[in-house]
């Protein structure tokens, strides 16, 4: 029968003042004894947010994370019989920008554009992905 033990570790430092900073890191450890599931990950994020004027803020944020598996999995020879690879299972990096204006005390626009890859990856995989986004933000009471 398959045993699995999740471990995880997490650290954070947060700097508050004229501007915001944050550093984390988070150790998750997967002892199993099916073969192929378990893994140590490591992840690390940095993130900041400054004022550029008195209205508009810019938000950086980018996170690099190393998988490293217990063992090697074995694929099936024929490709059709292989098994889907999940997002969470890729060695995800991002690096996001988020400019936002506010418009009054409880509207603003945002722009985001961000970029997510397994530079660091451990296999063959590669996966690169960018996205851009735009929208409108309102608080209500």
């Amino acid at each position: 029968s398959r045993t699995d033990l999740a471990h995880q570790l997490a650290a954070s430092l947060l700097y508050s003042g004229k501007r915001l900073g944050q550093l984390r890191y988070v150790l998750a450890v997967n002892d199993s004894n099916s073969e192929g599931f378990g893994q140590t990950r490591h992840r690390l994020e940095l993130g900041g947010t400054t004022p550029l004027t008195e209205s508009i803020y810019l938000s950086i944020k980018g996170t690099v994370r190393l998988n490293f598996f217990h063992s090697t999995l074995q694929l099936a020879p024929s490709v059709d019989s292989q098994s889907f690879v999940s997002v969470d299972e890729e060695n995800r990096n991002s690096l996001s920008c988020l400019l936002t204006k506010y418009v009054g005390e409880r509207f603003a626009f945002e722009a985001r554009y961000s970029i997510f890859s397994n530079e660091f990856a451990s296999n063959e995989q590669n996966f690169r992905r960018q996205t851009f986004y735009l929208g409108v933000n309102w608080q209500t009471d």
